[in-house]
């Protein structure tokens, strides 16, 4: 499933590291170090055109590893596996008008209702 963030923007559920609310996370040094790293880094992307009120952190899929297995010898497989695991993941910004809580429930009540 997919997580509406505002303005078109969607986000996979299962690569949803963390859902903050910009107004308590702020006030910490740790997160405004955090997101101006990000910025710099151009990680950062926006749902919003207005202040946000929360943001999301994800971790973005990234095409450029993908390639076609059938080509590569065993070794070269081996190796982009070692490469992989020692590359930081990919992570993303996205900031949100919707509330950190109005967020959090539509993963936990999903689409269509809560789940029993």
């Amino acid at each position: 499933m997919y997580l509406h963030a505002g303005n078109k923007k969607n986000i996979r559920n299962k690569n949803i590291i963390g859902i903050f609310d910009t107004d308590n996370c702020t006030v910490s040094m740790i997160s405004r170090k955090f997101l101006s790293e990000a910025q710099k880094r151009s990680e950062m992307e926006s749902a919003v055109e207005e202040i946000p009120k929360s943001f999301i952190l994800f971790e973005h899929p990234n095409k450029d590893l993908k390639r076609n297995v059938k080509t590569r010898s065993k070794d070269d497989e081996v190796k982009e596996r070692i490469r992989k695991k020692k590359k930081r993941p990919d992570t993303r910004v996205c900031f949100s008008q919707i509330s950190s809580s109005a967020l959090v429930g539509r993963i936990v009540d999903g689409c269509y209702g809560s789940y029993k």
